[in-house]
């Protein structure tokens, strides 16, 4: 946590939102990016904190040192769309289509099917999960 931090956070999760809200992800690591990201707390509407190990006990004498924060930022839509405007790209505000993925593993002679709780396809599902929730 801290200023220095949240402001790198910020310039992170812009990149990230323009390519959400415009489906366009040839802005990842767009050279054109760097003048925004560098303001990027210009776009912030509202920012929060959650702590990934809450409910757990803290473990130094001031109880933060060690713990992982997730920064959570809600960005202004109206400057998020004026800024895909500025760099001539549209915002994909239609319905998006939901896709279904069909994973078959094969180590050796033994395949299976990725699935939602078999335990051999846990590390396969789970970076699946992680690459569907970063859009990418």
């Amino acid at each position: 946590m801290g200023e220095t931090n949240r402001i790198v956070g910020f310039a992170s999760c812009l990149e990230d939102v323009l390519i959400k809200v415009s489906g366009a992800q040839k802005l990842a690591g767009d050279r054109r990016l760097a003048a925004y990201k560098s303001n990027a707390k210009d776009f912030v509407r509202a920012f929060s904190y959650h702590d990934q190990m809450s409910g757990t006990p803290t473990r130094d004498e001031q109880g933060t040192r060690d713990r992982p924060y997730d920064l959570t930022v809600d960005f202004d839509e109206t400057k998020i769309d004026d800024l895909l405007k500025a760099l001539h790209i549209k915002p994909w505000h239609s319905h998006r289509p939901v896709l279904a993925v069909f994973v078959e593993m094969q180590q050796g002679l033994k395949s299976y099917m990725v699935t939602a709780d078999a335990d051999q396809a846990a590390m396969q599902r789970e970076s699946l999960l992680a690459a569907a929730a970063s859009g990418g």
